[in-house]
């Protein structure tokens, strides 16, 4: 099940909406947030979506070359295919997640959002060993959340995206 735990990442767009829960009308926000994450993080999409895209090209002296002090993004970091485009989108949404948001220095800053839906992923694969992934979060908002998140637009932030319990999840 996706999951990010104190991963640094921006903020690109908060969509402030309504939407209909029986005859009311609710106010709530699309945010969607941006990450580079390794490329590990696909084999939480699907147990072969990594090996697809990468693999581990050969050198001359048979070694990718390791620097001394600087750990590997990924045991497999080459492009299958760099003459691709390598934007894809992810079959996946989920309900009742957890979302942090820390933008300051000490965590009481930190914005603390429940019952939070996921969808909308999409990545871009990097030679290296790194995706970029972006998502969308959806979930009820108050003007006070609503001016905080605004204030966040373009920012980076560190933030934990926690999954649900086992009974809220969505089939993908």
């Amino acid at each position: 099940m996706f999951e990010l735990s104190n991963a640094i990442a921006h903020i690109r767009s908060v969509n402030l909406r309504t939407e209909k829960h029986g005859p009311e009308e609710v106010p709530c926000a699309d945010l969607k947030i941006e990450t580079k994450q390794p490329n590990g993080m696909l084999s939480e999409f699907g147990p072969q979506l990594r090996d697809a895209l990468y693999w581990r090209a050969p050198t001359a002296d048979g070694d990718q070359g390791k620097l001394d002090g600087v750990d590997e993004v990924s045991d497999k970091p080459n492009l299958r295919c760099p003459e691709i485009d390598t934007t894809f989108a992810l079959k996946y949404e989920g309900a009742g997640y957890h979302i942090t948001i820390d933008h300051g220095l000490n965590g009481k800053s930190a914005i603390k959002i429940e019952d939070v839906d996921v969808n909308g992923m999409k990545f871009e694969a990097h030679e290296g060993g790194t995706i970029t992934l972006v998502l969308r979060a959806q979930f009820e908002i108050d003007d006070k959340l609503a001016g905080k998140l605004a204030m966040l637009i373009g920012r980076e932030v560190t933030i934990t995206v926690t999954p649900p319990a086992e009974s809220k999840r969505l089939a993908a």
